[in-house]
């Protein structure tokens, strides 16, 4: 018994260290004008006297506290009236009259939680909320001062904690929407999908008679978690209902065109292994995605021996007498070069191109597709450095081309950045691309979280509760 009062007591000692700036603060918080919870016994003769004037049902309870100091519940009636007329010191002080004599007096703590939360005092909230918790016998209210802790936990980062936290209060309240909404989340957030489905699963009657927008959120975990757990045909129809709002982008992320199109990036960057894993993806996802079919054939053509091609190609653009129409010959030798693989000798093709073009052709603007492909074969080869140093050059002469062709040279300087592991470059370079309104942003946001190395619950507050 010593020790839970010597720990009571530590707890006041912080949370009065905060009265000051708690009285000074609160001046500017307007609480809701709802009625004191009404007091029991002696003192609920003081609630039906006063009627529902706040300052006269404390003056009511004064005069209880009087006659018998004692009187838990008239301290508790006085604390609550002191708080609805902004008096946190005088409300805390009877909070802890209240405590001292009923050390499990659930209301108390909530009540002194509700004051540390309003001014910012939310170290000492937690502490209050958590003893409120503790004595708190409503499976409701319970849930609801656990919560506080639950998303202080998730803003501060600690979602191990949080987890915990939340693990507790599912097994008091598994049909609690709040309760298992969360769950679902951090079971998502740490991969246990299975988890997180059932949660959404067992409230999922309910959610069917709420409006789709206030139960989007409950569906998109419940489909994520599906979609982890490789059961398409399920989660398709789920994701395909919520497809509005700050849905919509999240369920793109999880469709086989988005896959798609990264795959399509990685292959334009002749990063094939990536191109082949994102592919495999859209097509598990949706098995008759055309587009993926398409690409993967293209793909299967890369890498093959071309030299009889290319000696043909070079026939050609030696016995063509018009400059430029030779210059197409270069590019396009290049180009079968890059794409069998011999990115040496697309270089040595390009180089030969530039000189074409140092003479009259074209010298006063260089062509962004040449100078990309020199770029590309750059990094290719290994040559990160250079093919950095390429690419501010090309960026520096400001040359008016279209935000695709800048993405790409974005996402080019970012790849190479990261092969010459210069991590704070490839981050600059991918934010640019990210930025840039052209197809390889998707990448560029992968790029960027994978470097990052951090895993979040993308911007989900409070806001997410009911």
């Amino acid at each position: 018994m010593k020790r839970k009062s010597l720990i009571i007591h530590l707890t006041f000692i912080l949370v009065f260290s905060g009265l000051q700036y708690v009285n000074a603060q609160t001046k500017s918080v307007k609480p809701k004008p709802t009625n004191p919870e009404p007091a029991k016994t002696s003192s609920e003769m003081a609630f039906n006297r006063a009627g529902t004037r706040t300052d006269v049902l404390l003056e009511e309870y004064e005069k209880i506290i009087k006659e018998n100091p004692n009187d838990v519940d008239a301290w508790f009636g006085k604390a609550n009236c002191e708080f609805l007329l902004k008096r946190p010191k005088l409300s805390v002080y009877s909070l802890h009259q209240t405590i001292r004599l009923q050390p499990t007096h659930a209301g108390a703590y909530a009540l002194m939680g509700k004051i540390m939360k309003l001014t910012n005092k939310n170290d000492s909230a937690a502490i209050c909320y958590e003893l409120a918790a503790q004595y708190e016998k409503d499976v409701d209210k319970k849930v609801e001062y656990k919560s506080f802790m639950i998303m202080k936990l998730i803003k501060e980062k600690k979602m191990q904690e949080a987890y915990n936290k939340i693990k507790e209060i599912y097994v008091l309240a598994p049909t609690n929407h709040n309760v298992a909404f969360y769950y679902a989340k951090m079971s998502n957030f740490f991969n246990q999908y299975e988890e997180a489905q059932k949660s959404i699963r067992k409230i999922e009657p309910d959610l069917q008679k709420k409006d789709l927008r206030e139960s989007a959120k409950y569906y998109y975990e419940l489909g994520y978690a599906l979609y982890q757990l490789q059961r398409f045909d399920e989660a398709k129809p789920i994701l395909q209902k919520i497809q509005f709002g700050p849905f919509k982008r999240k369920v793109d992320k999880l469709s086989a065109p988005y896959f798609y199109n990264l795959a399509n990036t990685y292959a334009k960057f002749h990063e094939e292994n990536m191109s082949m894993m994102y592919l495999d993806q859209a097509l598990r996802i949706d098995k008759d995605y055309t587009k993926a079919h398409l690409l993967k054939a293209e793909l299967s053509k890369r890498n093959q021996d071309v030299s009889a091609t290319i000696e043909h190609m070079r026939m050609a653009a030696k016995n063509q007498p018009d400059p430029v129409k030779k210059l197409v010959w270069y590019d396009k030798i290049a180009e079968t070069q890059m794409e069998a693989g011999d990115y040496d000798g697309s270089l040595n093709t390009l180089n030969e191109a530039m000189k074409l073009k140092a003479g009259k052709i074209r010298a006063s603007r260089p062509d962004p597709d040449t100078w990309f492909l020199m770029c590309l074969a750059q990094y290719k080869i290994g040559n990160h450095k250079e093919a950095i140093a390429d690419i501010d050059d090309f960026l520096s002469k400001k040359i008016p081309v279209p935000t695709s062709v800048l993405g790409n040279f974005y996402f080019l300087k970012g790849l190479a950045a990261k092969g010459a592991n210069d991590l704070k470059l490839a981050r600059e370079a991918f934010k640019l691309a990210f930025k840039t309104p052209a197809s390889v942003r998707d990448a560029a946001e992968v790029e960027l979280i994978a470097l990052s190395e951090l895993k979040s619950l993308e911007n989900e507050t409070d806001d997410d509760a009911e």
